[in-house]
């Protein structure tokens, strides 16, 4: 966060080790236990695991008041004030799309809550399931996202996220 320096969200991306396994990403392992191979859904050799994906609770709750505030005084029209509230979202999207295009990435992969795969779909960013919910740290879901893709259907439907990400 400009103004105050602290930060306001993290993501770590994981590459797949190239050791000859089959266990390129941690999500291999997990899907294995559900006799899944992933694999069969995308190639791993291209494939990415994004997690630990988050936006700070203070900062999101400061947003949150920030919107409460205007939408009162009646300042900003409701899409502009969604987009400033889905900014830190997008930047560290962002990050995640540099580094697909550094490492030559087409696919993410995650394990993730359902309530951030509707959120993300909300702002053009659809993952496609693989398997059922399972028990990791949580209930989540793991999937994946074919980025070429997400980019094209982002671009036609949601420019303005689009065009902050590319």
């Amino acid at each position: 966060h400009r103004l105050s320096g602290q930060a306001i969200g993290t993501v770590r991306i994981i590459l797949p080790n190239h050791d000859g396994t089959n266990d390129g990403l941690p999500i291999a392992r997990l899907l294995r236990t559900n006799g899944l191979d992933l694999a069969d859904y995308l190639p791993v050799e291209n494939a990415v695991e994004v997690s630990r994906f988050a936006i700070s609770k203070q900062f999101r709750r400061r947003r949150i008041d920030d919107q409460k505030s205007a939408d009162f005084a009646g300042q900003r029209p409701r899409s502009e004030r969604e987009r400033q509230g889905i900014l830190p979202c997008l930047s560290l999207i962002q990050f995640l799309l540099r580094q697909t295009v550094e490492y030559h990435v087409t696919h993410w992969t995650a394990v993730m809550e359902v309530k951030l795969l509707r959120m993300l779909a909300g702002i053009g960013i659809r993952f496609t399931s693989i398997g059922p919910v399972v028990i990791h740290h949580g209930l989540r879901q793991p999937c994946y996202c074919h980025v070429p893709t997400m980019l094209e259907v982002m671009r036609s439907e949601h420019f303005d996220n689009w065009n902050v990400l590319t």
